[in-house]
């Protein structure tokens, strides 16, 4: 009788390789459920480091180098000038929702997105005494910033006590950047003009009957609570006492001001044309003090 030798396999062999392999299922996948969630996150965060870096390095050095703050009375927008020959405004605007923008902010707001999404962006100004939260643009010294940056892309799977509070929340938490960014402009500075209105600058008077001359001076450094002198000096280069004229101060601007008619007794009856020195002093009792030399040319 001939042998007939059967080499297949068998029902029971088959269900026990696939509940070994199920075993081994069962078993490793935490750990490659974990391995993958932990490059996924390593990828997100990466990102989201190098978002937030280029975001606050570009502000900071833009900020930085600037030659004039234009506005800072929102912590929306930050509004400047880049340097003293260009009057073209540049803006650094958050939209309150999730784009950080950088663009020309007049006269139309032409911006291209900086970083997205970001969560938050706040910032705190500092005067040159320390002060903190001033809006006017002529006394901030230096800023802190932070921001927000969340996971771009929200790939990340939620945790179960996440989505049952917020289907969307993902469990990659938001980095936090940082920055401090110290001003270079000086915010000490006087202007010349024929009215106590300032409209324009001027360095030529006509000596003449009701023509003045106004002088408007600030400086950030002193401390208007305890000013021991502000004066604005008038002096003939060709001789003649000086006429000394105190200056006044204007709480709303925070600038210092006084106007004078352009004759007797602060100028002498001299033929020609002659430039006339003018000394503004500013002097509180902690010592600081802003002193600014210059002449204007006064004609007959």
């Amino acid at each position: 009788m001939k042998n007939v030798n059967n080499n297949g396999v068998t029902l029971v062999e088959i269900l026990v390789v696939v509940l070994v392999v199920a075993v081994l299922g069962f078993a490793l996948f935490p750990l490659i459920s974990t391995t993958f969630d932990s490059w996924k996150t390593s990828d997100r965060r990466a990102e989201v480091l190098q978002v937030g870096r280029i975001s606050m390095d570009k502000l900071s050095r833009e900020i930085r180098k600037a030659y004039d703050l234009a506005a800072c009375t929102s912590t929306q927008y930050i509004d400047f000038y880049p340097d003293w020959a260009s009057s073209t405004l540049y803006r650094f605007n958050y939209d309150n929702a999730s784009q950080f923008e950088f663009g020309t902010a007049s006269p139309v707001f032409i911006n291209d997105s900086l970083a997205a999404p970001v969560d938050t962006f706040t910032y705190l100004t500092y005067t040159r005494r320390l002060t903190t939260g001033v809006t006017d643009a002529r006394r901030i010294q230096a800023f802190r910033f932070t921001m927000e940056v969340s996971d771009e892309r929200q790939a990340l799977t939620p945790t179960p006590k996440s989505w049952a509070t917020n289907p969307n929340q993902k469990n990659l938490n938001p980095m936090t950047f940082y920055t401090h960014v110290q001003m270079r402009t000086s915010r000490e500075g006087y202007m010349f003009a024929r009215t106590s209105a300032f409209a324009t600058e001027t360095y030529r008077y006509v000596r003449s009957a009701g023509d003045t001359v106004c002088v408007k001076t600030f400086c950030d450094r002193v401390d208007p609570a305890t000013i021991t002198l502000a004066r604005v000096q008038f002096q003939w280069f060709m001789g003649g006492a000086a006429c000394n004229v105190a200056l006044a101060y204007n709480a709303t601007g925070e600038y210092y001001w006084a106007c004078r008619a352009v004759g007797p007794p602060c100028v002498m009856s001299l033929p020609g044309g002659t430039r006339d020195r003018v000394i503004m002093t500013l002097t509180d009792s902690s010592g600081e003090t802003c002193t600014v030399e210059d002449s204007i040319w006064v004609a007959n």
